[in-house]
């Protein structure tokens, strides 16, 4: 009996949980246009996180998947090796994003409207072309700064509580005035 089946399944699942940011982000798509909308309080860690670890597992099953090959027939075709090279590579950005909005969100995380600061003369030392910024600030203490990450590219979940800014799609920075308008 062959294993191919079982194989293709694991291969399509664990893309799918590396991918499951971008699937979340196609339902909020849909939910703008229903009665409830999105709920407020959803966050993207627990998504990033899936996909994270599904990032890592994806590469290495590649890399395992090669080294199998070359084990057994000391020969490995020119694009087995370049499509398992190309799946752990995916798999490490996605593994690495993931781990960096780990490291940058916590419970103090959540995102502000820029324009909105900019407007008021709050925190005018944000250089951010987006309209949002993603903000963590370490305590209600405003002689902290408060780091922020400025999306320079796509955002998944916008609307939720602390949307995921994938890397190295931002430019992170620090504000003292973020931290006192937000205190």
């Amino acid at each position: 009996m062959s294993k191919l089946p079982g194989l293709v399944l694991g291969w399509a699942c664990l893309t799918f949980a590396a991918l499951l940011p971008i699937g979340i982000a196609y339902f909020d798509a849909l939910a703008l246009g229903s009665p409830r909308g999105i709920p407020a309080n959803r966050s993207m860690t627990p998504s990033v996180v899936i996909s994270g670890v599904a990032g890592l597992v994806l590469a290495a099953f590649a890399l395992g998947s090669m080294w199998r090959d070359y084990r057994h027939s000391r020969k490995v075709s020119f694009l087995a090796v370049g499509m398992n090279i190309a799946l752990a590579a995916a798999g490490l950005l996605v593994s690495v994003a993931g781990y960096k909005h780990v490291q940058f969100a916590s419970d103090e995380a959540g995102w502000a409207d820029v324009e909105a600061l900019h407007e008021l003369n709050y925190a005018t030392d944000v250089a951010c072309a987006a309209g949002v910024v993603i903000v963590n600030w370490p305590s209600e203490d405003s002689t902290v700064p408060a780091r922020y990450r400025c999306p320079s590219g796509y955002t998944f979940g916008p609307r939720a509580q602390l949307p995921f800014v994938p890397w190295p799609d931002y430019q992170e920075g620090e504000s003292l005035q973020l931290a006192k308008a937000l205190a």
